[in-house]
Parts: C-alpha cells; sequence; structure tokens
C-alpha cells in the first residue's frame, strides 16, 4: 500500500510514516486529515481505496 501511494504522489509526499499499532487500529492520515479509519468503516480498505483517498486530500 505505502509503495502504491509513493509511486502515484512521491513527488508530493515529504514523508510516509507506517506507525504499528495495537488494538485492531488501521488509520491513514494527510497531514492531520485522517483519511482512512477502520474503525470507523469496520473494515479495511479495498485495493486502491487508500491511493485514492491521498490524491482526493493531495487535491
Amino acid at each position: 500500500m505505502a509503495a502504491e501511494v509513493l509511486s502515484f504522489h512521491q513527488a508530493k509526499i515529504a514523508a510516509l510514516h507506517l506507525i504499528p499499532v495495537t488494538e485492531g487500529r488501521f488509520e491513514v492520515l494527510v497531514g492531520d486529515q485522517l483519511i482512512f479509519d477502520k474503525r470507523a468503516t469496520k473494515r479495511l480498505p479495498q485495493d486502491g481505496e487508500v491511493e485514492a483517498a491521498v490524491a482526493k486530500a493531495l487535491t
């Protein structure tokens, strides 16, 4: 997933952090904006979903 995001948006991304957490959390943020939250959706993202959300947040 990180590789997919970087392959499309590397020129616009200064840093990409993968932070292991517990309790089944999976969150994706662009800056301070939460763009995906497993707790809210009750599922993991589908293929391409995070990349599309990053693209939207970067525009």
